[in-house]
């Protein structure tokens, strides 16, 4: 993938002892400018919490987030706030999918999407986002069944709302493509991949991640199915957006010319597979 400079992070996590400090602090400052302001406190408090489990799920604190989610999640419920709870069950349904805790990240999507048509209507996109959180938990379980009924009423929510150039959508394409290659069903998962590469193509420099997701699988299908001609454009296009996003030296560019030469010499263009064998050969005397 296209290296980018990581962000800054605290060299350790909050303490539990200084969360309920922080919070506190929070709590007494909304008791006192509440009124002002009107401002609830307890929503406040969902907030708080909430965002530290998804920073502590980020940098791979999964009981801390776990703590702080099911706290945050509380706090939904203490205040009677569907759209909050809806929110607090899609976050801690990650932690627990996470933790391959399939039963319990089942019934917090459904109790979500259940909220959400009862707040905002069956096709609404909050309900096509925790379509897609669930068909994913399906997809890891293997309900292969289930993860396509679900990912395709999550799809034709997104078709139906948005634009087609959107980026949910190819989101969407890309998982189901992803259900469709784990069952062998190469054509179905070609056809959903190339959508979603067009659409993070579209889409601009902002979704590489997505460019490439589509590029490596739809290079697997191609090489599963010997269609060789096919794969070669996308590999050429891969190693032209990281020259332009890494340099010529970068070491991210020798996955990608290993399997460019590959494929050169399945094509039996040898020549051509030797020049490209040289370059990688220099660009790891490079990046030693």
């Amino acid at each position: 993938m296209v290296a980018c400079p990581a962000p800054r992070q605290l060299n350790r996590s909050l303490s539990s002892f200084e969360m309920k400090a922080i919070v506190k602090f929070i709590f007494l400052l909304i008791l006192f400018f509440g009124i002002t302001f009107g401002i609830s406190a307890q929503s406040v408090l969902y907030e708080t919490y909430s965002d530290g489990g998804k920073r502590a799920f980020e940098r791979g604190n999964i009981t801390e987030s776990e703590k702080l989610l099911k706290t945050a999640l509380k706090e939904a419920e203490n205040l009677n706030d569907l759209e909050l709870i809806a929110d607090g069950s899609v976050n801690l349904g990650k932690v627990y999918q996470h933790q391959k805790k399939y039963d319990e990240a089942e019934k917090l999507y459904l109790r979500a999407i259940e909220i959400q048509e009862q707040l905002d209507g069956k096709d609404n996109l909050s309900v096509a986002y925790s379509l897609n959180n669930l068909g994913l938990l399906y997809s890891e379980q293997k309900k292969y069944d289930k993860s396509e009924e679900t990912l395709r009423r999550a799809l034709t929510i997104r078709e139906k709302k948005l634009e087609p150039t959107d980026t949910n959508i190819a989101v969407t394409l890309v998982n189901l493509g992803k259900l469709y290659s784990d069952q062998d069903k190469l054509t179905e998962a070609e056809s959903l991949y190339d959508r979603a590469f067009k659409i993070f193509v579209l889409a601009g420099d902002e979704n590489l991640e997505g460019i490439f997701v589509c590029i490596d699988n739809l290079a697997l299908i191609y090489e599963k199915t010997k269609n060789y001609k096919k794969a070669e454009p996308l590999y050429r296009f891969a190693i032209a957006v990281l020259e332009k996003f890494n340099g010529r030296n970068d070491a991210t560019l020798i996955p990608y010319l290993e399997d460019y030469a590959a494929l050169l010499r399945k094509l039996k263009r040898n020549a051509e597979a030797v020049k490209v064998e040289a370059r990688v050969k220099r660009l790891r005397q490079l990046n030693r």
